[in-house]
Formats: structure tokens, C-alpha cells, sequence
């Protein structure tokens, strides 16, 4: 937005970061001279010559050209259930080809992407509602969405789990493959919305991309964009307080108790960080804000162990999601083993998501010489964010136990990394979507 704003508009845009490093979920940090990734692993719709390619002029106009794109193989991605492994490829053509070949009479996979399609074409209704004028009220707004909202509203009512199983006939295992990425969006099949699903698997449909020389040059293309117009990107500026005069925000205070002021007032700290943090608690609630956070259920929260190796190894580009199983659930049964897991805390049935960084950059090698990284990702119950901060002897047991599981699993799924010692080894306890509230 700091981009666009000065590039389009020609202003000046104070960006304020918390962290030590700039750029979001776009930050790469070194840990003992070793680069793990905070966020961007792959981004789809890259390429304008198949598909709609629309994701790729939108980030060059941001980062004014200067960032490079390096495109991952064919098969950018792998679901694993057990010693099952599925490859993901960069075309609906290709993936539809094995799956009737492996899977025959256990779905209509053709039906599927024509819907995938028809939720992804129908996503102008709900995109036309965010341009109307502030002055269009809400409910109007609400009959143009129902009456508009074809395919995209549809399937927001229904579960990717119903649609793919009672709709499209899919049996259980080929549901809970076609699945394989719903840590994607946060939510397993049974209650993610199959739009959701459809868009973040369209996202994919013609493979994934990697910004050459990592994550960070995303922030590092785009702060002289920003300078250039007589910005600002400052960090360690950690935000308290969003200064409200007249039911309008009119600037913040940092937590050093500095003031600053300007016309735009942006907030991208998460809608339940802006709103019930860095509001006034009055003007929260007086504006019903803070109303609206009590239905809500917590948003997911996540635990990793990042590996560091000081030598060459020979790793895998494409990412694995390694998916939940557990003892007593059936194998594909995607919520069950869920359940295990998130209120056993069964560390058997953790699902898990590994990548390779150090393979993914063609020119890590040139920055970082001989080392290998590979970090490995995994989803944790929310409540177990409070509890590993308030009980030391939970927090002590629980991290060895998924500690030790997150390894196993990274050995598993990349085999070359048996028998390897790492130099860094770093986990992280389980954190929120909002770490630092």
C-alpha cells in the first residue's frame, strides 16, 4: 500500500514496524548466520502466459520491477499420508490425468476444477461490494452480495469436505488428498467454506514461484519506492495507542511515547490486534467493534523447528504437507485425527508442513556459501499458547515431546537429512497469529 500510495499518489507514507527487521511476513531473519523464512514460502499465478497471471503485474507494479522470480519445478508440492506420498503438479491437466488413473470411479476430479472455476470467476460479486462508497449502506450492499454472489456465495455455505464427498462423489481418501493444503487457510475441510478452498487451490493451479535472493527482497525493493517520494520505512517503531479526535484517527502514539500525526491512518495489526489493542477501549466499544470479536473463535496457532546445516545438502524444492494420522482414527479421516492431536496433544498425529529455503533460492549458494536450511511448520491448539507461557513444567514437557516429533518428521520427509547434525536447531513454542500481543 506504502507503494502504491507513492507511486500512484506521489505522498509520503511513514510505514511504523515493530520488529527489528521491516517487510511483515516478508522478513527473512539470521539466526548464527543461517536464513529462515518468517511468511512467503510460494506464490501462485506468476506466470501471464497460462491462467489469468494476474498476481505478477500487481507485484512488479509494487516492487517497481526490480524483483525476479524463479519458477519451481512441476511438481511444486507433495501431500504424504504415512509412506503415501501424492504429487502435486503445475496443471490441472496432469494432476487430473494421475488421479483417474489411480483413483478410478472415486470422484468426478473434472467436476471439480469447473467448479474450482466457477467460485474463482463468481469472486467479482464479493470484490465489487469493497469498492461501493462509504455512503452505500451496508444493507444495500448485503442485497447486491446475495443477489449477486452466484457460485462464490453458494459454497461459502458449504463445507470443501461436503462439497467434495456428497457432491462430487469423492471417497474419503481422495477428499482428504485434494485437501492436502488446508493449512493454507487455517480450518479443516469439514468447516473451511469450499470457496475459501477453491480460490487458495486455483491460487496454485499453474504452479508456484520463489522471489529470487529470498522473502526479503520484497520490503527491500519496495523501501526506496516509498524513500523516493519522501517516505519513511522505520522499524523497531512499535505502535500503542491509535489517536482518535472526533470518531476520526488522527495519528499514533509509539511505545516510546512519541506522537505522530498525518491525514491516513492505515492499520494492517490484524483486525482483533487494531480493534481491541490500539483502539481506545471506549471507542472500541462504543463503535461496536469489540461486540464483534466475541463470536469469534481464535485464529490458529503454530509451532516450527528451523534447521540450519553447514554443508551442502541436496534437498527438495517442492514443499511436503505431511498430513495427520493417528492410532484409532481412520487414515484419511481428516477431523479425527485433528481431534487426537489438537485435544490429546497425541504428537503421533501431527500434521506438519516442511520446506527447504536454502534449495528453493537459485542464488542462496552465492550469499550464504555451503549451508542448508529446512524449517518445519506445524498448526497448535490456541490454548496451548497461554498455557507453555504460564506453566514452565507444560511448556518444558510439551517442547521436547514436539520438538522431537517436528524431527522426525523433517527426517521423514527428507530423508537426506538422516544421519546429518545441525548446527542451528531452533523451535519455537506455540505463537499466535498476533506474537507480539
Amino acid at each position: 500500500l506504502a507503494s502504491i500510495l507513492a507511486q500512484k499518489r506521489g505522498e509520503r507514507v511513514l510505514v511504523l514496524e515493530a520488529n527489528a527487521v521491516p517487510g511483515g511476513c516478508t522478513h527473512c531473519h539470521e539466526v548464527d548466520g543461517f536464513e529462515f523464512n518468517s511468511g512467503v514460502d510460494s506464490v501462485g499465478d506468476m506466470d501471464p502466459s497460462v491462467g489469468r497471471g494476474l498476481t505478477r503485474p500487481m507485484i512488479d507494479f509494487v516492487t517497481g520491477g526490480k524483483l525476479d522470480w524463479a519458477r519451481m519445478p512441476d511438481v511444486h508440492e507433495v501431500c504424504a499420508f504415512g509412506d503415501e506420498e501424492f504429487s502435486w503438479h503445475s496443471s490441472s491437466e496432469a494432476n487430473i490425468e494421475w488421479v483417474e488413473r489411480q483413483f478410478p470411479g472415486q470422484g468426478d476430479v473434472r467436476a471439480y476444477y469447473a467448479l474450482e472455476e466457477r467460485c474463482e470467476w463468481w469472486s467479482w460479486s464479493w470484490g465489487l461490494t469493497k469498492l461501493f462508497p462509504q455512503w452505500v449502506p451496508e444493507g444495500m450492499r448485503d442485497m447486491f452480495y446475495r443477489g449477486s454472489g452466484g457460485a462464490w456465495r453458494r459454497y461459502m455455505q458449504r463445507s470443501a469436505d461436503a462439497v467434495m464427498r456428497n457432491e462430487l462423489g469423492f471417497s474419503q481418501k481422495l477428499a482428504a488428498i485434494y485437501s492436502y493444503m488446508y493449512g493454507n487457510y487455517g480450518k479443516i475441510p469439514a468447516l473451511a467454506p469450499f470457496t475459501l478452498h477453491a480460490l487458495v487451490s486455483f491460487h496454485y493451479r499453474h504452479g508456484a514461484f520463489y522471489p529470487v535472493g529470498g522473502p526479503a527482497q520484497i520490503p527491500a525493493t519496495i523501501i526506496p519506492i516509498v524513500e523516493a517520494a519522501g517516505g519513511q520505512v522505520a522499524v523497531g517503531s512499535r505502535v500503542e495507542r491509535i489517536l482518535v479526535e472526533g470518531d476520526r484517527a488522527v495519528g499514533v502514539r509509539l511505545a516510546n511515547g512519541e506522537e505522530v500525526r498525518a491525514k491516513k491512518i492505515v492499520s494492517d495489526a490484524s483486525a482483533w490486534v487494531t480493534f481491541t489493542q490500539l483502539l481506545d477501549p471506549e471507542t472500541s466499544t462504543r463503535h461496536g467493534y469489540a461486540q464483534r470479536f466475541e463470536s469469534l473463535a481464535p485464529s490458529p496457532a503454530h509451532l516450527s523447528l528451523e534447521l540450519g546445516f553447514d554443508e551442502p545438502i541436496d534437498l527438495p524444492k517442492h514443499i511436503t504437507w505431511h498430513m495427520p494420522h493417528g492410532p484409532g482414527v481412520p487414515q484419511y479421516d481428516l477431523a479425527a485425527a485433528d481431534q487426537l492431536y489438537k485435544g490429546e496433544q497425541a504428537m503421533g498425529a501431527m500434521p506438519a508442513y516442511v520446506i527447504c529455503p536454502s534449495a528453493r533460492d537459485p542464488v542462496y549458494r552465492q550469499r550464504f556459501g555451503d549451508k542448508s536450511t529446512v524449517e518445519v511448520l506445524a498448526e497448535a491448539a490456541p490454548g496451548w499458547i497461554e498455557r507453555a507461557r504460564e506453566d514452565k513444567t507444560f511448556r518444558d514437557e510439551f517442547t521436547a515431546r514436539a520438538k522431537e516429533r517436528l524431527l522426525e518428521i523433517a527426517h521423514q520427509r527428507v530423508p537426506a537429512l538422516r544421519g546429518k547434525t545441525p548446527t542451528v536447531e531452533r523451535f519455537r513454542t506455540p505463537t499466535g497469529c498476533n506474537p507480539m500481543a
